[in-house]
């Protein structure tokens, strides 16, 4: 079972975004739809993508509810981080990676400090290589998650696709929380942000600029230490 730790200030999480909001937009790029083709070195003038993606796609699964849907991280061998937000209210579904396998969910248990839920699963999954517990401002950084794409009609399911996002940090919090300067959209909560190494730095949880437009603004991120994974900090 993978620790929780770390206590989130509504007052940090506020200075955190203020800092945000005074910060110049150094880069922003666009996104890439990722389907069963490979992801490109570089997209839109971004950072090359590390040796790794494939890894890395593999170790973010799509989180399914009664409600909607999100994205998660795999921390453990049965063990799945997404955002609480997307579980409350509902119930979840399952989860399921790129190559459309389905997991049975065994258990959810939401943390009662922050924006985060750890979901168990009966079937053992990808773990996660490397973790980064150091973030440096301006450090480029990609999210992979889910692109929420169709409402759900009459005679259609929900329809959604795997992306990649580049953004930029702005602002490193002392609580744990960090600020991106790029783009999210609806079902990309619970995704998880890399660094160019491809190290695990934290996960999206939210956007000022509201999660369901598809427009730049200020993300929220619960970085890598405020998830618990930093073990030795």
């Amino acid at each position: 079972m993978v620790q929780i730790i770390g206590l989130a200030v509504k007052a940090g999480l506020k200075r955190v975004m203020r800092a945000i909001q005074q910060s110049h937009k150094v880069w922003l790029s666009g996104a890439i739809i990722v389907g069963m083709m490979s992801l490109p070195l570089t997209v839109n003038g971004g950072p090359p993508s590390p040796p790794n993606m494939d890894a890395l796609i593999a170790q973010t699964v799509f989180v399914k509810t009664t409600d909607g849907f999100g994205t998660g991280i795999v921390v453990g061998p049965n063990s799945v981080f997404t955002a609480k937000h997307i579980i409350e209210d509902s119930v979840v579904l399952g989860i399921g990676d790129l190559n459309g396998i389905k997991y049975e969910v065994v258990s959810v248990a939401p943390n009662s400090q922050v924006d985060l839920a750890l979901i168990t699963v009966k079937t053992e999954l990808p773990m996660i290589a490397t973790i980064a517990c150091t973030i440096e401002q301006a450090e480029p950084v990609f999210i992979i998650g889910h692109q929420y794409l169709q409402g759900k009609q009459e005679a259609g399911p929900i329809l959604a696709s795997w992306v990649v996002r580049y953004a930029i940090v702005a602002t490193v919090g002392e609580e744990g929380y960090v600020g991106l300067d790029g783009r999210s959209a609806r079902g990309m909560s619970g995704g998880p942000v890399f660094n160019i190494k491809g190290e695990l730095i934290g996960m999206l949880v939210a956007s000022l600029s509201g999660i369901d437009q598809d427009d730049a603004g200020l993300l929220v991120v619960l970085s890598s230490e405020l998830l618990g994974l930093c073990y030795d900090s």
